[in-house]
């Protein structure tokens, strides 16, 4: 998917340079404002290009110069390139993919590869810091504060308002679910359950480079992978040979990881929405009903998942007296 997200990206640059029709005639909001040259939107409160810069050009270096000094024995380059080279890089490139194909870029395993290669001994680089985000999801944040009419200095200060409270909140509820029962135990039956599978996979990938036996890279089998990239490959190019789009390739290999109950109820959503409410309200109603009905069913499902929380909180700390 990596190659032939790059590969899609670089195909569509010259097209994507070119402003769309809808953004030409439909966004109103973007010819409303003034754009200078390194001034960015007014209205929408953009920072000056060279402070965006160099705030990223400190805190990455930050990280690089936190990282040496945590884990001297490291190489610093490594952290450098993922940090000035890579992450910039692959930001861009989830950013454009975001717009094409809905979905970024995602290398698997590229920092425990560069880990392993390395040849560097030792299980405290795996908890040292280290810039390897992906920021191409903030363009897509962008053009909604755009269509909202939303300031970056709005978000800015929710964000600040946000922060104090999460942190205090945080720890309240950390306090209180540890002050009832022991954890694990049979009062939390998922982190029962999932948190030996976390640990054992955890186990796996932090002992690669232990220089002892390593049972991750035991598992790894070249032939295996090299027989599914070009599984893939040969998907994507009968994909191309059939006029499909790309999200249909996207698709199909997203859905040979997701679980068996949600690819059934995404795939029943799906034929419903093409073939009973298409029909129903016609496409283009129910093009713009689609995110409205999708932001309600979340509020919805946020609401029930908080009340249940709710009830369970109150059932654990409820004791029976013995009169």
């Amino acid at each position: 998917m990596a190659v032939v997200g790059l590969a899609t990206v670089f195909r569509k640059r010259k097209t994507l340079s070119q402003p769309s029709p809808q953004c030409r005639e439909g966004s109103v909001f973007l010819h409303e404002v003034e754009r200078g040259r390194g001034r960015g939107f007014k209205a929408r409160g953009d920072f000056p290009i060279w402070l965006c810069v160099a705030a990223y050009l400190l805190t990455t270096s930050a990280f690089c110069w936190l990282g040496h000094h945590l884990v001297p024995g490291f190489p610093l380059w490594i952290l450098i390139v993922f940090g000035f080279l890579w992450t910039p890089l692959q930001s861009y490139i989830s950013a454009r993919l975001i717009g094409i194909t809905g979905s970024g870029l995602s290398v698997p395993y590229l920092k425990e590869s560069a880990f392993i290669l390395s040849g560097y001994r030792g299980l405290d680089i795996w908890f040292a810091p280290m810039q390897t985000g992906d920021f191409g999801s903030a363009a897509q944040r962008f053009r909604e504060l755009e269509l909202t009419r939303t300031r970056f200095t709005s978000v800015l200060k929710a964000e600040a308002l946000i922060l104090p409270v999460s942190l205090i909140t945080s720890f309240l509820f950390w306090w209180g679910f540890w002050k009832m029962n022991q954890i694990p135990s049979d009062s939390f039956p998922f982190i029962s359950r999932t948190w030996p599978v976390q640990a054992r996979q955890a186990y796996l990938i932090l002992t690669a480079n232990s220089g002892e036996h390593s049972l991750l890279l035991d598992a790894l089998k070249p032939d295996l992978i090299a027989g599914g990239a070009i599984v893939g490959f040969l998907a994507y190019g009968g994909v191309w040979l059939l006029g499909l789009p790309a999200t249909v390739f996207y698709g199909l290999v997203g859905g040979t990881a997701m679980p068996l109950h949600m690819g059934l109820l995404l795939m029943g959503g799906a034929l419903l929405g093409r073939y009973v409410f298409k029909k129903k309200f016609g496409e283009e109603r129910w093009t713009r009903m689609v995110p409205v009905v999708t932001a309600g069913f979340a509020c919805g499902m946020g609401l029930a998942g908080m009340l249940a929380v709710g009830a369970a909180i109150l059932s654990y700390c409820t004791k029976s007296l013995p009169f």
